[in-house]
């Protein structure tokens, strides 16, 4: 009998190590555009959607390429006991000048005290016209400590 108790024992202490291990490597395995969390059920939501400042490079703005909209955003993914978080920032572009042709663009997410925390890139979904403004959506989970985003052009390195 204790034989069978220390088995269940030893059964049950692996099963949960198992499952710590799985949690924790869901947790860190999340793609650049999430941030996934464990929350109790009926934790409620720890995020807010805040203002964040968007400004062009030198060379965009002397092209004549302006920010004329946008905002932030998420979506949530729950299930019991875990989350996924994936947020965005949708920022529409226009020119008032010649065309520009790039086929993507690249971003700069900067903190609170000035700080790059990370760079990406979008892709545009065609040229940038005075007759035709392009909107570009930004998916980084590091978008909740952002406060400033540059848009410029991707430097090839």
């Amino acid at each position: 009998m204790k034989r069978l108790w220390r088995m269940v024992l030893v059964a049950g202490l692996l099963l949960m190590l198992t499952a710590v291990g799985l949690h924790i490597w869901w947790l860190h395995s999340a793609p650049q555009d999430e941030r996934r969390s464990f929350v109790w059920p009926g934790g409620g939501s720890g995020s807010s959607s805040r203002p964040i400042t968007v400004d062009l490079a030198p060379d965009l703005a002397a092209a004549g390429v302006s920010v004329v909209g946008g905002g932030s955003g998420e979506e949530v993914e729950g299930q019991v006991f875990l989350r996924i978080d994936k947020p965005h920032l949708l920022i529409a572009l226009a020119t008032s000048k010649a065309s520009l042709d790039d086929s993507s663009l690249a971003y700069t997410l900067f903190d609170r005290e000035g700080t790059a925390i990370g760079t990406g890139r979008v892709r545009l979904d065609g040229p940038l016209t005075p007759a035709q403004p392009r909107d570009v959506t930004i998916r980084d989970a590091r978008l909740y400590e952002t406060q400033r985003v540059v848009i410029q052009r991707p430097s090839d390195q």
